[in-house]
């Protein structure tokens, strides 16, 4: 059996497994929506899968990664597993549609 540990996150939840090994990324990720307009994750915690809030924000349709860390991004929302995207240096920015995103 697996254990996750939870973490609210900008209105969703995002998910790990518990016995990761949790360092956190230092910078800002910044992601834009057309309903929710500019969003934005602090110092994310590597490994973790944060997701969009489809709720009143839904998809993101731009990034500019400001961490220290590299971030895939996922077509599916809460999974980042299918649609991976990237990953994305630190520093670049650019046009994706994603739902969820993974540091490291």
């Amino acid at each position: 059996m697996t254990l996750f540990a939870t973490a609210l996150v900008g209105g969703g939840i995002a998910t790990t497994p518990a016995h990761a090994e949790s360092y956190q990324a230092s910078g800002t990720f910044y992601y834009f929506t057309t309903l929710g307009g500019s969003q934005h994750i602090d110092n994310p915690i590597i490994g973790v899968c944060y997701p969009v809030p489809a709720v009143p924000v839904g998809p993101a349709e731009s990034y500019a990664n400001r961490t220290n860390a590299p971030v895939t991004l996922y077509l599916l929302s809460n999974a980042c597993a299918l649609g991976a995207q990237g990953p994305y240096s630190p520093g670049q920015e650019g046009s994706a549609v994603f739902l969820s995103m993974r540091f490291g």
